[in-house]
């Protein structure tokens, strides 16, 4: 297992989508620039991320501070599970000894995969821009003038 960043690992995003290290290893997380996807995204809509980390994990966390850092690492390890399965050659579908053949993902599709993953990634990206940025929640009901 390695680390994408502080906020999520190699074992956590391939978990999100029901594959081991032998379907998709750690160097085509690590050498893909997973991480630097997640940062550059963060970096554009959540600029405090490093602080709700910090906060989060250091010194005596308050329950806000532990339940913000909690949604940064779902919506880490979501996002890099999203962008995982949209890379749809990285996860072998067709393994094969020489002798044996299976298929691994033959009733899964893929695309469904990394739909129901933007969904969860959507849901934890919704409520830290709520929380930390004060973006309306859309879950909340419509406003009327």
């Amino acid at each position: 297992m390695a680390a994408l960043t502080s906020y999520t690992s190699t074992a956590a995003v391939r978990a999100c989508l029901g594959v081991d290290d032998q379907d998709c290893p750690d160097a085509v997380l690590v050498d893909s620039n997973l991480a630097l996807e997640l940062m550059v995204d963060l970096d554009e809509w959540l600029s405090s991320h490093a602080t709700i980390y910090s906060d989060g994990t250091t010194g005596s966390p308050t329950t806000e501070e532990i339940r913000l850092k909690n949604l940064l690492v779902l919506y880490a390890q979501w996002f890099c599970a999203y962008e995982l399965a949209n890379r749809f050659l990285t996860i072998p579908q067709i393994v094969s000894d020489g002798k044996n053949q299976m298929n691994r993902f033959a009733k899964i599709d893929l695309a469904k995969a990394a739909e129901l993953a933007g969904a969860r990634r959507q849901k934890y990206r919704a409520a830290l821009d709520t929380a930390v940025n004060n973006a309306p929640s859309f879950t909340s009901g419509i406003a009327l003038m």
